[in-house]
């Protein structure tokens, strides 16, 4: 999750840094002309990855605010400060609802065509998580650690969607 959140810091850093203003000598007209179409294209495509990062830069907090919770959760069942019934608990009453109310935020956002197929990785990644968390407290409730090796499976998944999350918003900026 914090990767997330650095990756979209590192491309909003870097799609600011591509509008800079350029000093260049004036160009013959015909070229001018060409790359201003270019430069209206490439302008328009930083501020739907701009608006698109501004949108979603909230959301992303609360993500990394989750993954918090839930590391600190994990680390106070490792140590014996919170009982697996209580932990089952927290998960079933508090990080479900949470984790739902992230995807329907993210599933509300109005998101450019240009950005549907990576803004659909963030929804997949979301909803996996969703059922690693339903699978950790359903193995809880039913004393079945074979579930407990899916929900590690589903959170494998959620590591490799966010990484691929973020590799698609930067080939965007790059571009």
């Amino acid at each position: 999750m914090r990767k997330l959140i650095s990756g979209a810091a590192l491309i909003l850093a870097l799609s600011l840094a591509g509008c800079g203003t350029s000093n260049d000598k004036e160009e013959p007209k015909q070229d001018k002309e060409e790359t201003s179409s270019v430069e209206k294209t490439s302008a328009n495509n930083d501020k739907i990855y701009q608006d698109y990062i501004k949108e979603v830069s909230p959301i992303m907090e609360e993500i990394y605010n989750f993954g918090v919770e839930w590391d600190e959760l994990r680390q106070q069942s490792t140590d014996g400060t919170l009982n697996d019934q209580d932990l089952s608990n927290i998960i079933a009453n508090e990080l479900l609802p949470k984790n739902m109310q992230l995807v329907e935020q993210v599933e509300s956002l109005d998101v450019d065509n240009e950005l549907v197929d990576t803004h659909e990785k963030l929804i997949d990644m979301l909803n996996k998580q969703n059922s690693a968390l339903s699978e950790i407290a359903s193995a809880i409730d039913t004393n079945d650690l074979s579930k407990i090796t899916g929900a590690n499976e589903y959170l494998s998944e959620v590591r490799k969607i966010e990484r691929e999350y973020v590799r698609e918003l930067e080939k965007h900026i790059e571009q």
